[in-house]
């Protein structure tokens, strides 16, 4: 056997198997299975092989695709297409496959029971501590600690923050002066110490919506009661590959649950439904770029050995990581030795712009203004951080670092400690300072907070200037300009004052007005026209206080007063209101009143769409419409009563009310329910005729759903999944059937689904009739039979109702399906919701009657041919064909 083997390969000893021998494949069988475990052992994933039909795959499964060449990891469990491609299933199916990155990797999020997990993946329990697998597995109802290995915990730094605020609190009750406030204090620091391990809680989030890598407003929908503020920076991760996939950005709205983001810095691309958001920090200033190094290898965990003795002495590259499952410790292979990195959950992890001071060997460190990710190297002679993740080809990709650049996001400015400045600096001479709006490069306006003029002394020169630009990008002229000299406003265009602010007050002092008083004097061609002031040598009356806008027309009176004393508006024109644009008052839009409208004429509103629209403060009190007669209430129309809003649409409810002439609410006659539209009639008036009773209808009535009827005061639950339903109590009929006449009439008519009469009920002066289908015209293939044997076969019985004890004759339905089918009626039990039903049998006796005739007429025949005569038999054939 050993001249099948030419030699040995110097690193894995694997077999050099000479082809021209017999039996070689057995050898080379041999090298794939030792690849093969060493795969396993390295850390890569076990992998089924090429993608196939009809095959159930698990959550963790690998499959190449035998197209692209690429690895995919099985996210869903799930069997796969009978037919096509593997490219054709995931398209169809695109949450159930992920390329699997080899060497990185995977984020699984939180640990979850029942679930397949492989070599290589991360999880973390108790929202701080991080797992590696180090062992395939599928994971059962507990944590298994021996599969996994503790990458780093964050529980200490929880507990400190807890620590403190005890200790916060500990103190604030020393500072205390009494002993009730003592009591309180220490109340309170319990209290704070809880809501403080909360608020780690608070710090991060998920959400399954579905949003595309990019910079733009993202929207969340995640957990109500995170940091997530306004104004706050958070990290998005996608769940599935979050190194790869992740945008950073700033909060612009958090209510509730729905969390929006505006995306500053993104990385990756694709559309994904898993994320975790996390309260980030503001970026820092962007210090000068330095020259890029040369990266190093990158660091694997190639997987797990017994002991720090039984780590391969050969074939390692340097950066290649094992993990001993002895004492739980890491180890990095430099290029000549193992070195031994400690164990692996006492490393922190910091996220910041700079490094953490004191860190020791194995600390993690994510730079967030770069997105490197760095590890802390000491091995007692040299330390250093070194870079494990990112590119610097990345850094600041988003930023403005230099002369020229030009910057495609938002600019924000936020100085933590002190005032936020924007300096701009000319150098002395002609020239002058400015920021430029364009649109599509070309000029809009100009802000020059220091114009072009020469500085000539005594505070001359860089006046403010705003200059406007048109269309084309021609310079219109200066909008507006402050002197700096003397702080004078020049305006080439209208000024508009929409209000006076609370801490400053316009004063304009005009011309006084002729007859006494000051105001404002408005004229045409030097004739005075209008005028506005305090006023009181005006026909109306009033006092030298009070505002007046005055028409200087001859004898007209004054157009509005406003009463000084009471604020009271008096429009003085008495012009009659013919239409909505004519009369004193007219307002083309909406008119907002805070008290009452007394008004002596009617009410008239005239548009193409007229609303009122009545607003109560808050909810718990009324809006009532109320109808009047010599000032005693009759009715009130209620638009949402006093019911308190609760959510989900409750609340407010709609009700009419009826007054006595005594002028207090006789009775509520009807409710209307906000949530679902129910109305409700309080009148217990009974009906006996078509026009008496709580409600009646002069025309047809529809119902879309069921009508249920019940005697007042008894409560039923309606037969499921029945259009009508009556209760009825004993001695009282529940439908009742009356003619006009006692003619033949149908009193009820059963149709099938096609309209066509199956069936009626027919009544006279003296009997009522049940007919069902039995037209010639609907009938074929016409045959005698023989009744003997559904006669014979058929059980009759003297029987007791269980519910009644009462007596009866006749037959079980279960018994007579097997003889006579067509006269059993059988419903199976049903749970399906709106038609809950049990199970139910029922026997058509009327059935019988044609099987009786047959027999009868059989007997007869015998009785017949026993007396010596014959009886002939009638024809098949109806009557009338032939």
């Amino acid at each position: 056997m050993v001249a099948n083997i030419r030699g040995y390969t110097p690193n894995y000893a694997f077999k050099l198997v000479n082809f021209d021998t017999p039996r070689w494949h057995t050898l080379e069988y041999a090298n794939w299975t030792q690849l093969d475990g060493m795969l396993l052992q390295a850390g890569i994933p076990q992998i089924r092989g090429e993608w196939a039909y009809s095959t159930l795959y698990f959550v963790g499964d690998r499959v190449y695709d035998i197209v692209n060449g690429l690895l995919y990891r099985c996210l869903v469990e799930h069997t796969s297409a009978a037919s096509g491609t593997f490219e054709a299933d995931r398209l169809a199916h695109p949450t159930y496959w992920v390329v699997q990155t080899l060497g990185v990797p995977v984020f699984r999020g939180q640990w979850q029971v029942n679930t397949t997990y492989s070599l290589g993946e991360i999880v973390f329990i108790n929202a701080y501590q991080y797992y590696l697998c180090t062992t395939s597995h599928k994971s059962t109802s507990t944590f298994d600690g021996t599969k996994w290995a503790l990458v780093f915990d964050a529980t200490a730094a929880v507990n400190s923050t807890n620590a403190s605020a005890t200790a916060a609190a500990g103190s604030a009750s020393q500072a205390a002066t009494s002993a009730s406030n003592a009591a309180t204090s220490a109340t309170n620091a319990q209290a704070s110490a809880v809501e403080s391990a909360a608020q780690a809680q608070k710090l991060f989030g998920t959400s399954t919506s579905s949003n595309t890598i990019g910079l733009t407003a993202k929207t969340f929908i995640t957990q109500a009661d995170k940091y997530f503020n306004v104004g706050k920076f958070v990290m998005i991760r996608a769940d599935l590959d979050p190194i790869n996939n992740w945008m950073w950005g700033q909060v612009s709205s958090y209510v509730g649950t729905t969390l929006v983001v505006n995306s500053i810095v993104s990385n990756g691309a694709g559309t994904f439904v898993s994320w975790i958001i996390d309260v980030s920090g503001s970026r820092g200033a962007i210090g000068p770029q330095g020259i890029q190094g040369e990266l190093g290898p990158p660091l694997v965990i190639k997987g797990t050995v017994p002991s720090a003795g039984a780590l391969p002495p050969t074939g390692n590259t340097i950066g290649d990581m094992w993990i001993a499952t002895d004492n739980g410790h890491l180890y990095v292979w430099d290029g000549t030795q193992w070195d031994d990195a400690g164990p692996l959950g006492t490393s922190t992890t910091t996220t910041a712009d700079i490094p953490p001071s004191n860190p020791k060997d194995g600390d993690m460190w994510w730079e967030s203004d770069s997105g490197i990710f760095w590890v802390y190297y000491d091995d007692g002679n040299t330390s250093q951080w070194v870079q494990a993740g990112g590119a610097a080809a990345s850094i600041n990709q988003n930023f403005v670092l230099k002369t020229g650049d030009t910057m495609t996001g938002m600019l924000t400015l936020a100085h933590p400690t002190s005032n936020t400045v924007i300096a701009m600096n000319t150098p002395v001479g002609v020239f002058g300072n400015y920021i430029a709006a364009q649109k599509g490069g070309v000029p809009r306006w100009n802000i020059t907070p220091g114009s072009f003029d020469t500085e000539a002394g005594s505070n001359s020169g860089s006046s403010f200037v705003i200059t406007r630009f048109a269309d084309n990008g021609n310079n219109l002229g200066d909008a507006l300009s402050i002197n700096r000299a003397t702080g004078a406003t020049t305006l080439t265009g209208d000024l508009t004052i929409s209000k006076s602010s609370a801490s400053g007050i316009i004063t304009i002092n005009g011309a006084a007005i002729a007859g006494g008083g000051s105001g404002i004097g408005f004229q045409t061609g030097g004739a005075y026209k209008f005028g506005i002031g305090a006023h009181s040598a005006i026909t109306g009356g009033g006092t030298s206080d009070d505002f007046i806008v005055y028409s200087y027309a001859v004898g007209a009176p004054s157009a509005i007063r406003v009463a000084h004393t009471t604020g009271n508006v008096n429009i003085g024109t008495v012009t009659a209101s013919t239409s909505p644009t004519t009369g004193a008052l007219t307002v083309a839009g909406g008119l907002g009143v805070g008290g009452a409208i007394n008004a002596a004429g009617d009410l008239k509103i005239d548009k193409t769409t007229p609303t009122i629209t009545l607003n109560k403060p808050a909810a718990g009190q009324n809006i009532d419409i109320i109808g009047q007669t010599a000032g005693a209430n009759r009715w009130t129309v209620r638009l949402g009563d006093g019911t308190p809003e609760t959510g989900g649409d409750a609340g407010s409810l709609f009700a009419i009310y009826r007054w006595n002439d005594a002028g207090t609410v006789a009775a509520g006659l009807l409710a209307a329910n906000r949530i679902n539209g129910n109305i409700t009639i309080y009148s217990t008036s009974p009906s006996t005729s078509p026009t008496t009773g709580a409600l009646t209808v002069a025309g047809g009535l529809g119902v879309g759903i069921n009508l249920v009827v019940q005697p007042a005061g008894t409560v039923l639950n309606p037969f499921s999944g029945a259009s009508v339903n009556v209760a009825f109590p004993a001695g009282n009929p529940g439908i009742a059937f009356r003619p006009v006449n006692d003619t033949s009439q149908w009193s009820a008519v059963f149709a099938n689904a096609a309209g066509s009469t199956v069936g009626t009920i027919n009544t006279n002066a003296t009997a009522t009739a049940y007919t069902t289908s039995s037209d010639a015209a609907l009938k074929e293939d016409l045959k005698s039979f023989d009744a003997g044997n559904i006669i014979d076969n058929t059980k009759v019985y003297d029987f007791a109702w269980k519910s009644t004890k009462e007596r009866a004759f006749g037959v079980i339905a279960q018994q007579a399906y097997e003889v006579y089918p067509q006269a059993v009626t059988h419903t199976e039990a049903s749970k399906e919701k709106g038609a809950e039903r049990d199970e139910w049998w029922g026997i058509d006796y009327s059935k019988y009657v044609p099987v009786l005739l047959q027999e009868l007429k059989a007997l007869r025949q015998r009785v017949a041919e026993l007396e010596g005569r014959i009886i002939e038999k009638p024809s098949t054939t109806p009557r009338g064909r032939k």
